[in-house]
């Protein structure tokens, strides 16, 4: 109960919450819908989650086709905004195309990458 008012105050809170906080849907959700870049913050699941994430990269004002991957989308947006990379899934974190086209933009984005 306390976890989810301060996120619904600041979707930021959620970088403070406890791992199974994290893991809970309706928490991490409250959390994005006030902060979209709360997103940062969930657990790979979510962040891994097509049906979940793409409402928060609209809010966010990514151009999401349709037919889109998280890859294509995660190429597109790293190439505008390097430092997009921290809201990726560890799969799209450790993608060295991803990586690079992210790096180009902002070499800061370095710090989200896995090896």
């Amino acid at each position: 109960e306390v976890v989810l008012a301060a996120v619904n105050q600041s979707g930021y809170a959620l970088e403070f919450a406890n791992n199974t906080l994290q893991s809970d849907k309706e928490v991490v959700h409250a959390a994005v819908e006030e902060e979209g870049e709360a997103l940062e913050y969930a657990i790979d699941k979510f962040r891994s989650d097509r049906d979940f994430v793409i409402p928060v990269f609209k809010r966010l004002g990514c151009t999401v086709g349709d037919h889109m991957s998280l890859k294509e989308i995660f190429l597109a947006e790293v190439q505008k905004r390097g430092d997009f990379l921290k809201f990726a899934d560890d799969s799209i974190r450790a993608d060295k195309q991803v990586v690079l086209a992210a790096v180009a933009n902002n070499g800061v984005a370095l710090k989200f990458a896995k090896p």
